[in-house]
């Protein structure tokens, strides 16, 4: 039986991929891919693997048009911040449980946190991951914000 990718685990082999590509951080190509939305749209709706993805979003980024495409290191929203800098299983993790307590996608859970006017990360979980998010975000430095 074949394994079904779930968008979340072709979005992270897509990252893991441009940090390969680019010799980054994690979190860097996480802001390089999330700053391509509509390539990552695009390349998710014809099906194209991680490699396509990511050569895709690598020709864009470096276009001579596309300075303003490359994510600033300094995101608006301290939730899309602290879930670049995590490895995708835990962010997929998160995402889950947010989209399960809510009943929508993980999608739909991301779009959510990581608005410009969403509340702190932890105001949309539930225990357990609650404590254990907390946890992994004071490791970051990034719990009192």
């Amino acid at each position: 039986m074949n394994h079904v990718m779930s968008y979340h685990e072709w979005e992270c082999k897509v990252i893991e991929a441009v940090a390969r590509s680019l010799d980054i951080s994690h979190g860097d190509a996480a802001g390089v891919v999330e700053a391509q939305p509509f390539y990552m749209a695009q390349s998710w709706g014809k099906k194209l693997d991680a490699q396509q993805t990511a050569a895709k979003i690598l020709g864009a980024a470096q276009a001579p048009q596309a300075d303003t495409m490359i994510v600033d290191k300094q995101m608006a929203n301290r939730n899309a911040q602290f879930l670049a800098v995590i490895d995708c299983d835990t962010r997929s993790a998160i995402l889950e449980s947010i989209a399960g307590h809510y009943g929508i996608t993980a999608e739909q859970a991301f779009a959510e946190v990581a608005d410009t006017q969403a509340e702190h990360l932890l105001e949309y979980m539930v225990e357990p991951q609650r404590t254990s998010t907390s946890v992994l975000m004071q490791r970051h430095g990034m719990r009192g914000w």
